[in-house]
């Protein structure tokens, strides 16, 4: 799996993985399923995100390539 580069905004180094349950705090069975890269704003991040995709791979590779 390609490696997470950091936040493009911010410079955060701690940024998160998850579904769109996890980031939402949806309950099991609400939401989509799909992947987010988020920089994490519950640890000084700015809550930048890369957009929902189907596959967690997919979702990195589009966060890796932002550009600001």
């Amino acid at each position: 799996m390609e490696k997470i580069k950091e936040c493009p905004f911010c410079g955060n180094k701690n940024i998160i993985v998850g579904t769109d349950t996890e980031i939402e705090g949806l309950d099991e069975g609400e939401g989509s399923g799909y992947y987010a890269v988020v920089c994490n704003i519950l640890n000084k991040g700015c809550g930048a995100s890369g957009g929902y995709r189907k596959l967690k791979e997919d979702a990195i590779k589009v966060w890796n390539k932002r550009i600001i």
